[in-house]
């Protein structure tokens, strides 16, 4: 009888043994996801910061390509009226003065 409540005795402190063990083993594994999880949302925010970058850097490089198409389609207009305004200007000074005091100059 006493060999069987020693051989219970055993197999209870073995089983207190093993349920701790597996109370430090659920303790290591939270620890373990609660690792994982920082960095799973490390890796995101990095990875979200990245991508606004990248969405920041194209969206600026249209910007400064739509700029520079719009000063040469002004710099050209300008120059054709520069153009225009020096190959008439006699011309329309003339019409002017014409018009203003009614009589042509030159």
């Amino acid at each position: 009888m006493e060999e069987i409540i020693k051989k219970i005795m055993e197999i209870e402190d073995r089983a207190q043994e093993i349920i701790s063990d597996a109370k430090q083993a659920d303790n290591g594994l939270d620890e373990s996801i609660a690792e994982k999880s920082k960095e799973i949302e490390a890796d995101i925010e990095r990875r979200a910061h990245e991508r606004e970058e990248y969405v920041k850097n194209v969206e600026e490089k249209d910007a400064e390509e739509k700029i520079s198409a719009v000063k040469k389609e002004l710099d050209e207009k300008i120059a054709g009226l520069e153009s225009k305004y020096q190959a008439n200007k006699e011309t329309w000074v003339n019409g002017i003065v014409e018009n203003v005091i009614g009589r042509r100059m030159n």
